[in-house]
């Protein structure tokens, strides 16, 4: 079955590039343009249905615009130069050595002893670990994996129904998404990108101004929402007993807890203190995590940890996604596409170009799937459409539009993560959120989050 569908899927790339490359000289778009719609839409293609793994579709992504002399090496492997990249493999290495150390699942324990109760309290838990966690795992990936490892403990620990176990483990996707809005550092990938994509110099400071309370409100409209959607349907009983048990032979605070606890507070101190030093983030991250390998005071990483804990093959994904905002942009092909679905005569006044600029990113996001593609693809060419508004604020219209929303687990590469045995839901429950996932993000970016800059006078 899944054979067929990748053979019908490459079939339907086929059929469509062939009619694209085919189809009539159209203005606006040149030979290259029409080229990179097909090179990206083979991408996009690929990443969507998973033929084959991300970072071989990368490869050909990259062999196909060289040998059609499109972009040349230098600018296709410029990512590889980008704070960005050294962010995520710097978060990938932090998180490593945390669940390495202990710490994080102690401190996890222990919050569900104190606030974990019912259904609710357990949902609303969920969240707050979220935002915890974002705060000392960078990567919404690893943060995931484990809070789903704690929650599973959890499900399995008491007598609850399949209803129930698919809507927790939903909510623990749900949660990674919209808290690591708050934070530069609860996702390295897009709030990284939506620095790099502006044109902005990253800063930790930068962004908590512009996104603290835009994020705060997100994540506590959509935990109502959340509870609205998907309510309780059976009772169900934590063994607190046996938790506290597992918590009991952990023991007191290990060297390694410490140690963990030291080099990862000392990383947010200096994430918190960026306007004073100004220091890339990336930078501290790789500081944090050489700390971390350290002989005495670290030794919680090793040289395998760097092939083992970082997830190369999602880092390519993000180069290759990123050199399609690039070369899109480039080639004349985004400004295209953006120009045949907006107004000849686009509007000046602020509220009205926040809302074609939401509208647009919510229509190509949900074309294309993946958030990163859709935010390098439309970013650059929606700066120069815009120019009335400053670059960091129309990425991060784009970005609050198209990282918390999802009507299909491929929407979002961390709900696609959960679907099936790792995080118990379904495309099902994935679609019954959409609506009101929607209503979400069209109050965030519409009322709130402009209400907000005016309030700290970036409008």
């Amino acid at each position: 079955m899944a054979r067929n569908l990748k053979l019908w899927s490459f079939l339907f790339f086929v059929i469509l590039g062939s009619l694209i490359w085919f189809m009539p000289e159209v203005e606006g778009l040149s030979t290259d343009g029409k080229l990179t719609l097909v090179f990206i839409l083979l991408a996009i293609l690929l990443w969507s249905t998973g033929i084959i793994a991300p970072a071989y579709t990368t490869f050909l992504l990259f062999i196909c615009f060289l040998l059609a002399e499109i972009a040349p090496a230098n600018e296709l492997f410029s990512y590889f130069l980008s704070p960005l990249i050294w962010m995520i493999v710097g978060s990938y290495l932090m998180s490593h050595a945390i669940r390495k150390s202990g710490l994080a699942k102690r401190i996890s324990y222990h919050f569900t002893l104190k606030f974990v109760n019912s259904y609710k309290s357990l949902i609303i838990f969920i969240f707050f670990l979220g935002l915890v966690l974002s705060i000392f795992i960078p990567h919404p990936f690893p943060r995931v994996f484990l809070m789903m490892s704690i929650v599973d403990y959890m499900i399995y620990s008491t007598d609850m129904d399949k209803t129930t176990k698919r809507y927790i483990g939903f909510s623990v996707f749900v949660s990674v998404t919209v808290t690591g809005t708050i934070f530069l550092t609860g996702d390295t990938l897009l709030n990284g990108a939506a620095f790099t994509l502006s044109g902005k110099e990253m800063s930790w400071w930068l962004w908590f101004k512009a996104m603290s309370i835009p994020g705060i409100a997100t994540s506590i409209l959509t935990l109502i929402a959340y509870l609205f959607t998907f309510r309780q349907k059976t009772k169900f009983l934590l063994d607190k007993h046996l938790l506290k048990q597992e918590l009991d032979l952990m023991g007191s605070f290990t060297a390694a807890e410490w140690k963990a606890t030291f080099w990862v507070g000392l990383a947010v101190l200096l994430w918190f203190l960026e306007p004073l030093h100004h220091i890339n983030p990336a930078w501290i991250a790789l500081l944090s995590a050489t700390g971390l390998a350290l002989p005495i005071v670290g030794e919680l990483l090793d040289e395998e940890d760097i092939s083992k804990s970082v997830n190369w093959n999602i880092i390519l994904f993000i180069v290759g996604a990123l050199s399609i905002g690039s070369i899109g942009y480039k080639t004349g092909m985004s400004t295209w596409i953006l120009q045949s679905l907006t107004p000849s005569h686009l509007p000046q006044q602020i509220t009205f170009s926040i809302l074609i600029i939401v509208l647009l990113s919510l229509l190509i996001h949900m074309l294309i799937g993946s958030a990163s593609a859709t935010m390098s693809l439309i970013i650059p060419p929606l700066v120069q459409m815009f120019p009335h508004i400053d670059s960091f604020l129309v990425a991060l219209t784009v970005y609050s539009t198209v990282g918390t929303h999802y009507f299909l687990p491929f929407h979002s590469v961390v709900i696609l993560l959960g679907v099936g045995k790792t995080g118990h839901f379904t495309q099902k429950e994935v679609l019954k959120f959409g609506i009101p996932l929607t209503l979400i993000v069209l109050l965030i970016t519409n009322v709130i989050q402009p209400l907000w800059w005016k309030i700290v006078g970036f409008l």
